[in-house]
């Protein structure tokens, strides 16, 4: 399932659409997340996951190449 807001819906309206079903659902799909950050990240690569997704980006894309905001959560995370 993916919720979508758009113009002139806001966060606050994907917030509202997503609230009944948040307790039914888990998941994410990283390339529809709204808001990307820390808890995204950690929502999406839990644990020893993220952690090992960071050394891999670390390693093999430390300029945030291919996956630059993907790049970015990972080093939000590490801060």
């Amino acid at each position: 399932m993916i919720a979508s807001t758009f113009p002139p819906g806001d966060g606050a309206s994907l917030d509202a659409a997503w609230r009944p079903l948040a307790g039914r659902v888990d998941g994410a799909y990283l390339n529809f997340e709204s808001r990307p950050g820390r808890r995204a990240f950690d929502r999406v690569y839990p644990g020893a996951t993220g952690e090992r997704v960071r050394q891999l980006w670390q390693r093999y894309d430390p300029d945030g190449v291919f996956q630059p905001q993907l790049n970015e959560m990972g080093r939000a995370a590490t801060s």
